[in-house]
């Protein structure tokens, strides 16, 4: 499992989440991006990856929701033959494509309304030949057939 960090402005420093920051701009910094071509080349195991933001265009209402150098994270992603699935939030919506033979999952928000009711969240089942996303409250099943 590999976890990255797209909180950050375009020259490299945090965003800190502070008042103000732009979430329409979000970076993964250059030293992350080595980092993760570094990673995925030390073995054959498969891999999942997580980020809190898109890692595919996402525009909706005239705003962006992805990573600005999503498509380098892809090509890292894909040349590693490693990744079979990322997995996402920030949109508040469920969404899955397949890039590649790589499948990435946008999950619901915890934060949209209030109440156990409303709440969402799933369980995920992932092997060699499938994942298989549970989904409790709000949230969808799906079941991906893996090549």
């Amino acid at each position: 499992f590999v976890v990255l960090d797209a909180n950050y402005h375009a020259d490299g420093r945090d965003h800190f989440y502070r008042e103000g920051a732009d979430w329409q701009d979000t970076n993964i910094n250059q030293e992350q991006l080595d980092w993760l071509q570094d990673d995925l080349g030390r073995d054959s195991r498969p891999t999942v990856v997580f980020c809190h933001h898109p890692l595919f265009e996402y525009q909706r209402e005239g705003m962006k929701f992805h990573v600005n150098q999503y498509e380098k994270v892809q090509q890292i992603i894909q040349k590693s033959n490693r990744v079979i699935s990322v997995f996402q939030g920030h949109v508040h919506e469920e969404k899955h494509q397949n890039i590649s033979g790589i499948h990435y999952l946008t999950q619901l928000a915890l934060v949209d309304f209030s109440g156990i009711v409303n709440n969402s969240f799933s369980i995920v089942e992932i092997d060699h030949k499938s994942i298989l996303v549970k989904g409790y409250r709000r949230v969808s099943d799906l079941s991906i057939t893996l090549n």
